[in-house]
């Protein structure tokens, strides 16, 4: 074991009373809705995994890395899956439940993970204005992906951590799309950004130009 792993194997250490065994690894995401208070399981090969993002410097200690298996890992433990999840475990005899997302959204759509799901009944419902992303998700995972490709674009950490300020002001990629068309509104945005949340003048500016740019690159 390297000292890498083994630094953040003692980082991940827990002991959750809601744990059916005691010194399991895990992962607490703080964005919302997670909010640092669901134990995303890990396996070893998990840690192991992190641990070769952080010497790639495609993650740290306190985050793992970007990519798809971690987008997917995380989808499930979000607090309105796990309870379907639970209800719909009690009215099948105890079988395991497929994973139902909110607004039936499916990760696999967005980062090509084989995630399985029941399909809810619904009507003809409206596309979403933005692709891959139901309105719902517009300031939780579609702002995730657009503060991580201005991450990647930039190659600037700074990006992601504008996550939890934006979300909690509900600021997602809807509102970024909605001032595409006009200059001016783009600058009352990139004005808004600076002088409301406090984010640096450049990259309030990024955040606002770029938008098209990230949006037209969704396949």
């Amino acid at each position: 074991m390297t000292v890498l792993t083994k630094q953040l194997r003692e980082n991940l250490l827990c002991n959750h009373p809601s744990h059916k065994q005691p010194n399991q690894y895990c992962w607490k995401p703080k964005k919302p809705p997670f909010g640092g208070n669901t134990c995303v399981t890990l396996a070893a090969h998990d840690i192991v995994d992190w641990a070769d993002a952080i010497i790639a410097n495609a993650a740290t200690l306190h985050a793992p890395p970007d990519r798809e298996e971690w987008w997917a890992l995380e989808a499930k433990y979000r607090p309105t899956e796990r309870r379907a999840n639970a209800k719909g475990a009690g009215q099948s005899g105890g079988l395991a439940p497929n994973y139902i997302f909110a607004g039936g959204f499916d990760p696999s759509q967005l980062f090509g993970a084989q995630v399985s799901r029941a399909e809810p009944e619904r009507g003809i419902s409206n596309p979403s204005p933005i692709r891959h992303f139901p309105p719902e998700e517009y300031n939780l995972t579609g702002l995730h992906a657009y503060l991580s490709w201005m991450k990647n674009e930039f190659v600037e950490d700074e990006y992601l951590e504008l996550y939890q300020r934006l979300s909690q002001e509900k600021i997602g990629i809807d509102i970024f799309k909605s001032v595409s068309g006009s200059k001016d509104a783009r600058n009352d945005l990139v004005q808004e950004l600076k002088h409301d949340l406090k984010i640096k003048a450049g990259m309030a500016r990024r955040l606002v130009d770029k938008f098209l740019d990230w949006h037209s690159s969704l396949a």
